[in-house]
């Protein structure tokens, strides 16, 4: 049994997740730089396999493509250590994937925002393309995708407040374990 009063071990892996638009491909490299640690944005890997940008794959290929790409990427990153890992917003709901947000040696945080935040923060970014779907179904897919989220990584909020504020309170978060 571990002594109490001992440090809990050092994650292998942090990933964030949330609603696109809730800050992971920003916080992540900030939170990544104070721990020393290695960055990887999980679209960025999809489009270098997929040697193309994300939405490219979902007009010539479709959404399925896609996510089989995400999984496959999702199951290399998995292999390292002392890395954060930015997902896309839809990783999580694949049940082919939920193995690694579950794995023990992956500490998950969910960067909640609301609808309308992410909606402003994301408005006119042509590289994403759920965001074309319309406002009702992008506020379905929200609403989809918020209790997973909840259920599976530690909530950071992060409406009204910067990067470094978000990335100063997952750290806070780790020290605390």
């Amino acid at each position: 049994m571990r002594d109490p009063a001992q440090r809990p071990e050092e994650p292998a892996r942090i990933c964030l997740i949330g609603f696109m638009g809730s800050g992971k491909s920003t916080v992540g490299p900030l939170l990544a730089g104070r721990l020393g640690w290695e960055f990887v944005d999980l679209d960025t890997l999809v489009e270098a396999r997929a040697g193309c940008p994300i939405s490219a794959v979902f007009e010539e290929h479709g959404e399925e493509r896609f996510r089989a790409l995400e999984s496959a990427c999702l199951r290399d990153a998995a292999m390292r250590r002392r890395v954060v890992i930015a997902t896309g917003g839809g990783a999580p709901m694949g049940e082919a994937n939920r193995w690694f947000f579950e794995d023990a040696g992956t500490v998950v945080f969910h960067l909640g925002v609301s609808l309308d935040e992410a909606m402003a923060r994301t408005r006119g970014d042509a590289s994403r393309p759920l965001l074309a779907r319309g406002s009702d179904d992008v506020h379905r897919l929200y609403e989809s995708r918020l209790p997973l989220y909840r259920e599976l990584g530690i909530g950071i909020l992060t409406d009204g407040r910067t990067p470094e504020e978000v990335a100063a309170e997952i750290l806070a978060r780790l020290s605390a374990r």
